[in-house]
């Protein structure tokens, strides 16, 4: 039955135990959400949004309060509605039958005097496991790396959770509750049903183990808003997806940041980046709405995954952005690196995965204090210092030397300064350059060069021109000997990476 209502009242749960006791009070000015419309609870803590045969309901974190976690980890902010379950006719089970809508939905929060306004936020880029035994590389690599962590308040997965293999979605998120924070999950493009004529139904199996795909957060002086930006099947009808927003999801952005100030971060985390990567890969229609929307706020931070390497990208009028300063978006590297590729020299629990840029697979974190934020990779297995990887001429001519230097930043962006010195002499500037990481191109070659027998591992996939290379030549005249060269950056956030390598000169 069309016209319905679902109804309901959000309170302070203060005995924990998910149920609305009569001694417990309703939290007014609440925000809640049926994935359209945004209505604030009224001083009795209840809410009435517009709901049809199906859809969710789902309360925005309001600052100072959390969820109540379930026996499986998963936040209990919203409340999954389908009157007859999701089609039978789907390749993965969907949504159950819930029947008609509950008298009331409530839901509790419980208070949180923990939270600040300083804190970090991990972030994961495309986990993408096709099977039991990448789920067992993901397990034995970076959850068993970071079980028990509290190194931030919360996680992020930004899409393409499983590699088009919905009955892993399970799996993936018992391996990511193992972590033991609250975790924000993305819906990717390799996450959708894809036996589906309609973009609004091919999030149901997402849904059913996950819960909404759009949906906000409210965290010290955050706001994260969470969206699905794949329009499936692509209805321009020449590829299997388009990057983009329904006219549903604009609304309901529009609607949600009416509640925001001004003065916050806001976080936008979604699968498909911002900027056309691969030719028209955003609808830029879409993306001119969601900056007119954006465009209040001073502080806003975009992040994305979907490409397999890691980049900065920032924004301004020539691609349609006028905020007060240029728009950042956060291309994050890949946890699963080049999904899954490569040999098991490194790690012999998982593949080596380096992308396609040579950044390793690892993860990111966003440091936040107030408004402002700094970002940081942590290369997975690694010291969190490693920053850098370098690439050298091992063996030049004394007297005619030809080498290069070159040095993969791995959060390298325009401005950062990278300099070189040879023998703890003078530091010399290096010059960013647009080319393929050389250790990953040779890594990929002895793959193609193998003659013998299969090298192990899957064949990593063909570099790509890398966005943070610096440069430089090694002098042309140097005394016979061994040589050392040490690189250090400076970010854009004044820290200071550094990183060595040799090389030997020898008298024709």
């Amino acid at each position: 039955m069309r016209g319905q209502n679902v109804s309901g009242f959000v309170y302070e749960d203060r005995n924990i135990n998910a149920l609305r006791d009569s001694s417990e009070r309703g939290l007014s000015g609440i925000p809640v959400s049926n994935g359209r419309e945004v209505v604030l609870t009224s001083s009795d803590g209840a809410y009435n949004l517009p709901m049809g045969p199906s859809g969710v309901v789902f309360v925005i974190k309001p600052k100072g309060y959390r969820f109540l976690a379930d026996g499986e980890g998963q936040s209990k902010s919203y409340y999954v509605h389908s009157e007859k379950g999701s089609s039978k006719k789907l390749k993965y089970s969907g949504i159950k039958p819930t029947g008609p809508l509950p008298r009331s939905v409530d839901f509790g929060l419980i208070a949180d005097p923990t939270e600040e306004n300083s804190f970090s936020v991990l972030l994961f880029g495309d986990t993408q496991v096709s099977n039991e035994k990448e789920v067992e590389y993901l397990q034995r690599s970076v959850i068993d790396e970071l079980e028990g962590t509290r190194s931030a308040a919360f996680g992020i997965t930004l899409g393409d959770l499983v590699n088009n293999v919905l009955d892993l979605l399970p799996d993936y998120k018992g391996a990511i509750d193992r972590i033991g924070l609250p975790w924000y999950h993305v819906i990717g493009n390799h996450d959708h049903n894809q036996d589906v004529a309609d973009d609004s139904l091919a999030s149901e199996t997402f849904r059913a183990v996950l819960g909404p795909e759009n949906y906000a957060v409210n965290y010290g002086k955050v706001h994260l808003l969470v969206l699905d930006d794949i329009l499936f099947p692509d209805p321009k009808g020449e590829s299997q997806y388009w990057g983009g927003y329904r006219e549903d999801q604009l609304t309901f952005i529009k609607n949600d940041l009416k509640h925001v100030p001004h003065d916050r971060l806001v976080i936008i985390a979604q699968h498909i980046p911002l900027f056309n990567e691969s030719g028209d890969s955003f609808n830029t229609r879409d993306r001119s709405q969601l900056f007119e929307l954006l465009r209040p706020f001073e502080n806003v931070l975009l992040l994305s995954a979907h490409t397999h390497y890691q980049m900065h990208h920032f924004f301004g009028p020539e691609e349609g952005w006028y905020g007060v300063k240029p728009l950042h978006e956060y291309n994050v590297g890949t946890v699963c690196g080049d999904w899954w590729s490569g040999d098991f020299h490194a790690d012999p629990k998982c593949p080596d995965g380096t992308m396609r840029d040579g950044t390793p697979r690892g993860f990111a974190y966003i440091d936040v204090n107030g408004t402002d934020y700094k970002l940081r990779y942590e290369v997975q297995g690694a010291d969190p210092s490693m920053g850098m990887r370098l690439y050298n001429t091992r063996v030049v001519d004394a007297d005619d030397g030809r080498g290069i230097l070159t040095a993969n930043i791995f959060m390298g962006r325009v401005g950062d300064i990278v300099e070189y010195s040879i023998d703890g002499g003078e530091w010399r500037p290096m010059t960013k350059v647009l080319l393929p990481d050389p250790s990953y191109a040779q890594m990929v070659m002895e793959y193609d060069e193998e003659r013998d027998t299969l090298k192990d591992g899957r064949r990593p996939n063909n570099p790509i021109i890398c966005s943070h290379i610096w440069s430089a030549g090694l002098p042309r005249k140097t005394t016979p000997g061994e040589h050392i060269i040490k690189v250090r950056t400076i970010d854009s956030y004044g820290r200071e990476y550094m990183s060595e390598t040799t090389f030997r000169s020898i008298k024709r």
